[in-house]
């Protein structure tokens, strides 16, 4: 993942800028702007995750009854009506569950993704530190005790977080969570 963004936004050879260049634009120095970073990263892990999130719809999507949908064709209903009465209300468990689970990610900063494309880059780390990228060095720089007890409290507030969108997913859900 971090080959591809590299290469996308790399200064002299990268896709985006030779965009930029065919339309007389002037090239932008990604490396060296922090502001363009959390867009990036943001726009990165969405990229990542649609992939495995669309798997689980379609695959929640095929163990619908067809029954229903023929009835509902058979009574008139066009396709919209379909999607928007049947579909989506069915899919309601599904995303609540794929909701649970990416708040679970959220005090989760994909260490990997960060630190490879980004790494030690000492124009962009304040830009793009996350807990996960903070522990690692504050683990090397102020030793494994303070690292540890960030990552504990990490854990910690992420265990609350999902308790309480579990609790909320009750009451939205009619009772269903994960736990």
């Amino acid at each position: 993942m971090g080959a591809i963004v590299c290469g996308l936004l790399a200064t002299d050879v990268g896709v985006v800028n030779n965009v930029l260049k065919s339309m007389d634009m002037e090239p932008v120095r990604w490396f060296a702007e922090p502001k363009y970073w959390k867009t990036i990263l943001i726009a990165a892990n969405v990229w990542k995750w649609s992939g495995y999130n669309s798997i689980v719809y379609l695959a929640a999507i095929t163990n619908f009854d067809p029954n229903l949908f023929e009835a509902a064709q058979v009574d008139g209903a066009s396709r919209f009506q379909q999607i928007l009465h049947l579909t989506i209300p069915m899919l309601k468990p599904t995303a609540v569950v794929l909701t649970l689970l990416s708040v679970g990610r959220i005090f989760y900063g994909d260490f990997g993704m960060v630190y490879g494309i980004v790494g030690e880059n000492p124009i962009l780390v304040d830009a793009v530190n996350v807990i996960d990228t903070y522990v690692y060095r504050s683990m090397r720089s102020l030793g494994f005790s303070y690292g540890t007890a960030v990552g504990l409290m990490q854990s910690v507030l992420g265990l609350i977080l999902v308790t309480l969108a579990n609790h909320a997913a009750k009451k939205i859900n009619d009772g269903e969570g994960l736990f």
